[in-house]
């Protein structure tokens, strides 16, 4: 079985990116939880469908469900950041777009598959979502814990073998950068910023 190492991989660029769309798809502000959601749904759908994720976030179940690791802690600002904070700010529950990051680290691919997510999952209702979530086959309850989720976990539970999905994590998405997707201008401000 091949074995992803994440936490060297992290992609905070490619994830403030990624964030900033669905924000930006939500006029600018939504709940942290449900942009978490909205990510993960993103990972794995490109994870299944390419072979890899777009974050190379350590995915964790919480009692919520799925969520990304890295992610949760930018936005609790529990870890320095090199790009999150220049885009992004947490307002209490919620995360806000004060200026856009661009696109152009998301591939056509990537983008297609943000699309897509937010098309099915970005207008559901808040429960609606959370509901969904812990119903995914990776997930176990993690008894008030963080409790990590491999990616071969979620393989499997997209009916890839080990064999096959060793084979699909070796395959390298080559699909070039698309150009940015969202105006260049200072969005909001919060709490006076």
């Amino acid at each position: 079985m091949t074995t992803i190492r994440r936490e060297s991989m992290f992609r905070e660029d490619k994830t403030t990116q990624m964030a900033a769309r669905f924000l930006w798809l939500n006029n600018n502000r939504m709940s942290y939880n449900y942009l978490l959601k909205l990510l993960y749904l993103a990972d794995r759908k490109m994870l299944t469908r390419r072979g890899h994720p777009i974050t190379y976030d350590r995915w964790i179940a919480t009692d919520q469900g799925p969520a990304l690791a890295a992610t949760l802690d930018l936005i609790k600002n529990r870890i320095p950041s090199q790009c999150w904070a220049k885009y992004i700010k947490t307002d209490q529950n919620d995360v806000v777009l004060c200026d856009h990051p661009g696109g152009e680290n998301l591939s056509q691919a990537e983008n297609k598959i943000l699309a897509e997510v937010f098309e099915e999952f970005g207008l559901r209702k808040r429960l609606d979502l959370a509901d969904l979530l812990p119903e995914l086959p990776e997930w176990e309850d993690p008894k008030g814990n963080l409790v990590e989720i491999p990616y071969q976990r979620v393989m499997r539970a997209a009916g890839f073998t080990d064999t096959n999905s060793a084979q699909h994590f070796r395959e390298t998405d080559a699909t070039p950068a698309a150009p940015p997707f969202f105006p260049w201008h200072r969005l909001c401000s919060v709490n006076g910023e």
